[in-house]
């Protein structure tokens, strides 16, 4: 049995503890159920015991799920870098999917799977604009997605594989 504290009502429920879950967090429909629970993806709220309690929901953008800029860059018009970022210290050493945030940013960033290797990996920006964007020093750049999220992998001949498309790391090869 777990007790929570949700905004100052004490909340006791059994709990089931799943290593590296992602989301971090899960409520079960009988949790949900019981406690008259109403999700409201318009307002971004859950609401639990008939609206006594809002809870905002849990967003995929915080500081576990997302890379940040390591330094200030500026991208130059319709063109595309490769920059370094950092990672979440529970990704260290483990490939990861980068994704699209959900909201707009000024450069597009290219899906792609990357090696995290002492808290830092590369992402790939393109910037569509015609003028130069300046991007800060830990803006949060991409998420991390699951890895469950790829539908499909295809083998890559390194032979012929294009070698200015590589990585700035060594390590984020993966082999099938």
């Amino acid at each position: 049995m777990l007790t929570c504290i949700l905004q100052c009502l004490r909340v006791t429920q059994s709990v089931i503890i799943a290593k590296e879950l992602q989301p971090r967090f899960l409520l079960g429909m009988d949790f949900l159920s019981a406690n008259i629970a109403v999700a409201s993806f318009k307002t971004g709220l859950l609401s639990l015991f008939n609206d006594l309690i809002h809870i905002k929901i849990h967003s995929f953008c915080d500081d576990t799920n997302c890379v940040t800029l390591s330094r200030r860059t500026c991208v130059q018009p319709f063109s595309e870098m490769l920059l370094q970022v950092k990672t979440p210290k529970n990704v260290n050493n483990k490939s990861v999917l980068l994704e699209n945030l959900p909201h707009r940013l000024p450069v597009a960033v290219g899906k792609a799977l990357a090696f995290c290797k002492n808290n830092k990996t590369v992402c790939r920006v393109l910037n569509y604009n015609p003028y130069v964007v300046a991007l800060k020093k830990c803006l949060k750049l991409a998420k991390i997605a699951g890895l469950d999220t790829i539908a499909a992998v295809q083998r890559v001949d390194e032979k012929n594989a294009d070698t200015q498309a590589t990585s700035a790391l060594e390590s984020d090869i993966i082999r099938f």
